[in-house]
């Protein structure tokens, strides 16, 4: 998994996420939801 945080990103206040190893097409979310995508992902 990889986090992409651009110049778009930071104005949108947006996290990209794309998956490295699973056929899981890439998706924005919003920074507030990271941490919980993340302890979904992680956990």
């Amino acid at each position: 998994m990889a986090l992409i945080i651009g110049e778009d990103e930071l104005a949108n206040q947006q996290v990209t996420v794309k998956y490295l190893r699973e056929d899981i097409q890439q998706q924005c979310i919003a920074q507030s939801e990271l941490v919980a995508l993340l302890n979904t992902v992680l956990v």
